[in-house]
């Protein structure tokens, strides 16, 4: 909404929020962009594309602010696997690694319903908290890309 954000404006609003604060976690996504030497990465990292990105690395994540699949991977190395950014940032795997989600020509149906337990967390690599959701949201992702 309105002009983009530049590092400056980031530095800035980053200072004036508290550590554990909404708007620090959105602002730090900023890092790989403005300083891509002092992110930190996570202890215990969120799983995103493990397998690698197999769709377009460039493509944009819807509702992501611009991110692309490879900045996606980058920022979910930033993110705890237990922190509940973890699940928002792993909607975005259904646009960057597809493959990951689709059986292989020729695989059984079970290999698809394995995959949709791990997504909405019947895995112990799947994370909790907002997976109860991830069916609609990325339902409507799906649709926006496929309306794009």
């Amino acid at each position: 909404s309105g002009e983009p954000m530049t590092c400056d404006l980031a530095v800035t609003l980053s200072n004036a929020f508290d550590k554990e604060s909404e708007m620090c976690l959105g602002l730090s996504m900023t890092q790989l962009f403005c300083c891509p030497d002092d992110a930190n990465a996570a202890a215990d990292p969120c799983p995103f594309c493990p397998g690698g990105i197999s769709a377009d690395a460039s493509a944009i994540i819807p509702d992501a602010n611009g991110l692309s699949c490879s900045m996606g991977i980058a920022y979910a190395k930033m993110v705890e696997k237990s922190d509940k950014m973890c699940s928002d940032v792993q909607m975005a795997q259904f646009i960057c690694c597809p493959d990951d989600f689709q059986g292989a020509p020729g695989e059984t149906d079970t290999a698809v319903e394995e995959a949709d337990a791990s997504i909405t967390g019947g895995s112990t690599e799947a994370s909790t908290g907002g997976a109860p959701d991830a069916p609609s949201k990325t339902d409507t992702a799906v649709e926006e890309v496929d309306a794009a």
